[in-house]
Order: structure tokens, then C-alpha cells, then sequence
């Protein structure tokens, strides 16, 4: 795998970024990065697009591994998500973003 082909995602929880110009380099995955966010917090991605963004795709996980929501799945252009924090109590709590194996 080529990797995202210059496609990069901004991670933002709350409307502060966390996360800037997550990357997968090369290879084709699954590749994960981890940030923090509350329950109730807004967690919400940005998709900018390089070459072949058809081929981008990726999940938010909670802290057990549930998927809170997934974009650019079946061979369509990534447009970004919007998600909310649930870790079933106050504080913060572990997330990760997940690009799957093609």
C-alpha cells in the first residue's frame, strides 16, 4: 500500500484541535493514533484531500473499542465526522482513530 497519497485528517474535540495532519505514510494500515476527550465532548475530524481520497477511510473508537462513527467507507470520498464522547462516567478517557486494512 501507498499509504494516503497526501490526504490528512485534523482531529478537533471540544472545537480545540488535538490532533494536526494525521497521516498514513505508507503502507496500507490498519494504522491507529490516540487522543483524549469527556463524555459529551464533540469530537470532530476534518478530511483534506491529496491524491485518491476514494481509497481514505477511517473510524473513531471509545475507549472499549465500540465504534462511535466511521467516514469514507465503500469506496467514497472521506468529508469529515462529527461524533460525541461516551465513556459512561465523567473525566476523560482514551479515544483512537483507526485507518482499516484495504
Amino acid at each position: 500500500g501507498d499509504g494516503w497519497n497526501d490526504c490528512f485528517i485534523d482531529i478537533y474535540v471540544d472545537g480545540s484541535l488535538v490532533l494536526s495532519e494525521v497521516p498514513i505514510a505508507s503502507g496500507s494500515g490498519p494504522a491507529t493514533v490516540y487522543f483524549d476527550a469527556g463524555t459529551g465532548s464533540n469530537i470532530t475530524t476534518v478530511f483534506t484531500a491529496g491524491g485518491w481520497p476514494y481509497e481514505c477511510s477511517y473510524c473513531i473508537y471509545d475507549f472499549l473499542g465500540n465504534e462511535l462513527g466511521c467516514d469514507g467507507q465503500g469506496g467514497v470520498d472521506p468529508v469529515g465526522i462529527t461524533v460525541y464522547g461516551f465513556c459512561g462516567g465523567d473525566g476523560a478517557w482514551r479515544y483512537s482513530l483507526r485507518r482499516p486494512d484495504l
